[in-house]
């Protein structure tokens, strides 16, 4: 949505496989683990406006939070959370927007369904 919008990013992942993908509609792609803090600034985590975390890993989201926090005090973040324990937690480290991934996929299945029941928004 971001590269539809030409909104320029960066992007860093585990997984070496997303570098083309990312990379090939121009934005810069970082194949790491945003846990080092010596990445997370490489990346420019102290000059960037926003973060937009999407990690499995809860204990890797709390510490890259976190070390973000640290770096850039000012940084808007917003982040997928696997549970309500994970979104909980997230809000309190001031996690600007918290998206439940179970929460939110619920909501479309049933919107889905409503809508093939012959349901209208209204």
């Amino acid at each position: 949505m971001l590269q539809a919008r030409h909104v320029l990013f960066t992007a860093m992942d585990k997984d070496s496989d997303h570098v083309e993908f990312v990379e090939q509609f121009g934005n810069r792609f970082f194949y790491g683990d945003l846990t080092r803090l010596d990445l997370l600034q490489s990346v420019g985590i102290r000059k960037a406006r926003i973060l937009v975390l999407a990690v499995d890993d809860v204990e890797d989201s709390f510490q890259i939070v976190d070390l973000a926090r640290e770096q850039n005090p000012d940084i808007r973040m917003v982040a997928g959370a696997i549970d309500r324990f994970h979104a909980y937690e997230l809000h309190k480290r001031d996690v600007h927007n918290v998206i439940r991934e179970t929460f939110a996929s619920s909501l479309e299945v049933a919107t889905d369904t409503l809508e093939h029941l012959g349901h209208t928004e209204g």
